[in-house]
């Protein structure tokens, strides 16, 4: 049965089903320009990267569990591509730039830089929680800790050069993980299952979806976040939407895991996102002369990466190199 209370290492489906939401938002702004999305299909991952995260996890075991999950499929597809370029004979095929990785990478390597951004910041937030008095302040002091992050993530966007692997990007991507971190225990704490929040609490959701989108839409030019780029619109003010609308999406796919028509297919889209986060822009980049219409290229670009991450789960290497499992 393909939808059950819990999914592979213990995920609620809704979270599956969230990330299938998140990754079908990635590929619409890319494909479609939306800055409206922008403001929080990135932030997205990270808040659902810091509710799945595990505080007893030890550093070392932490930075082999990331390297297994995102650098090896990371330096897969980099390898791919990258003798896709060399196939096509193109002269703009240059070495740095893929060693520099993040900022640098653009064109059929754009989204790469958020795998490198995970990553260590992955392992930085487990660093802190492994010190007992880190760990102690920013469960105790949830606020200022909040502030603490997103201060130093602004101090580091006036930086004039991106560092290799966007680590400038890495203190804001950590205050998304520390969200997501915070909601997840708020959840634990006081023993709350969003599927089963009622009407109430589903009014008011709906009430803040509606406001936040009415103004991300309207001053999308000025509020949306590119975290590639280091861009993070109207200082707190756009972290804080884009933080809310997160909590937002969340709430609806605990609401969507009982329609199984929407369901099956967003959690099977939120099992394959690594894959379709590292292909869709290729797809673009190679096929958008051939398909005009973007509606359709869009499909393809979600369908195609899909299709590669079905036959990937044939093979052990397969997986371990193209979906890191």
């Amino acid at each position: 049965m393909l939808i059950n209370n819990k999914i592979g290492g213990g995920k609620f489906v809704w979270l599956n089903i969230l990330k299938g939401i998140g990754i079908t938002s990635v590929v619409f702004g890319h494909y479609f320009n939306c800055r409206f999305v922008y403001l929080f299909h990135m932030p997205l991952f990270f808040l659902i990267s810091g509710f799945l995260f595990k505080t007893s996890t030890p550093t070392k075991e932490q930075i082999k569990k990331s390297f297994k999950r995102l650098i090896i499929p990371y330096i897969s597809y980099l390898g791919i591509l990258f003798l896709s370029e060399v196939i096509s004979i193109q002269a703009s095929v240059l070495i740095w730039p893929k060693l520099y990785g993040g900022a640098k990478l653009g064109g059929i390597y754009a989204p790469f830089w958020f795998i490198t951004t995970l990553f260590f910041a992955q392992i930085l937030f487990n660093i802190l929680l492994q010190n007992n008095r880190i760990s102690k302040f920013l469960i105790d002091k949830k606020i200022i800790s909040f502030f603490i992050f997103a201060i130093i993530g602004y101090m580091f966007s006036f930086s004039p050069y991106p560092l290799p692997w966007n680590l400038h990007v890495v203190p804001m991507a950590i205050m998304f993980i520390y969200a997501g971190y915070i909601l997840r225990m708020i959840f634990d704490n006081q023993s709350i299952k969003l599927s089963e929040l009622g009407w109430k609490s589903g009014m008011i959701v709906s009430l803040i979806a509606f406001i936040c989108c009415i103004v991300g839409w309207h001053f999308q030019e000025i509020l949306y976040i590119d975290m590639k780029s280091a861009h993070y619109g109207i200082p707190i003010i756009s972290l804080f939407i884009a933080i809310l609308l997160c909590i937002c999406l969340s709430y609806m796919a605990s609401k969507l895991e009982r329609f199984r028509l929407i369901a099956i297919p967003l959690s099977l889209l939120g099992e394959a996102s690594l894959v379709i986060m590292f292909l869709h822009q290729p797809i673009q980049v190679y096929l958008e002369n051939f398909i005009p219409a973007r509606p359709l290229l869009y499909l393809v670009g979600i369908l195609m990466p899909f299709s590669v991450y079905y036959i990937a789960t044939f093979a052990d290497w397969s997986r371990k190199l193209l979906i890191g499992k």
